[in-house]
């Protein structure tokens, strides 16, 4: 996202006044009907103010892939006082009869880039940052519990985020061999590494495309009443 585009969004963060911090985020590159107050949009994404149980919550959509655009919506987020991420994305490849939802237990990174990279903010966070259970297990139980209980059969997953996403290198097609549970996606790691990097909390979510979009609205639903 380019730096007047952050402004405008800071601004209207400003503009809007929470009650209390928000009890969470759901950030998304899959589209996700949820009804709420839209206090930004633009061609790459627009986020929402949602609530349940008298709670309120930020939801990101996220529309089309832009350079750091996980970074710098979960950097957004976290200022408003968010402890708590959900992180939703896409994924290309799909094994042969795959569950409906892959919880992502851990990642592997081999692209290259890390939203780390670059003069750190001590005020965010250490320039080395523990990246122990970078994938929060509680709020991943929970996340479970949400999908089944909106009829989407989960699987636990380690998200593989390749170089290129339509070319394998030598070592990622040995790791694709050795190993059955693996996503490939750029999508969710740079959100879960930069919540981790403030000690905040989050978990990882990779939907396929046979979840329908009544599925997805409960799980959203379940989501927001799980905190």
């Amino acid at each position: 996202m380019k730096n007047r585009q952050l402004r405008d969004i800071a601004r209207e963060f400003k503009k809007f006044q929470f009650s209390e911090i928000p009890a969470a985020a759901v950030v998304s590159s899959i589209a996700i009907e949820a009804p709420g107050k839209i206090i930004f949009s633009n061609n790459e994404a627009s986020v929402l103010i949602s609530s349940a149980d008298e709670k309120k919550f930020i939801y990101w959509q996220i529309y089309k892939d832009s350079l750091n655009i996980w970074k710098d919506i979960s950097r957004i987020v976290a200022s408003t006082g968010v402890k708590n991420f959900i992180f939703i994305g896409k994924y290309p490849e799909m094994n042969d009869k795959p569950p409906q939802a892959y919880i992502i237990k851990d990642h592997i990174n081999l692209s290259g880039e890390n939203p780390l990279i670059g003069p750190n903010n001590d005020a965010l966070g250490s320039r080395f940052p523990d990246m122990t259970e970078l994938y929060n297990k509680d709020l991943s139980t929970r996340l479970k519990a949400c999908c089944e209980s909106a009829g989407i059969n989960t699987r636990e997953a380690t998200l593989m985020i390749p170089r290129d996403l339509n070319i394998r290198t030598e070592l990622e097609q040995k790791i694709l061999m050795l190993r059955d549970d693996i996503v490939l996606s750029k999508d969710v790691f740079e959100g879960a590494i930069v919540a981790k990097h403030q000690s905040l909390r989050s978990a990882g979510l990779f939907l396929c495309e046979t979840v329908s979009g009544q599925q997805k609205s409960t799980l959203l639903n379940n989501i927001f009443r799980m905190f």
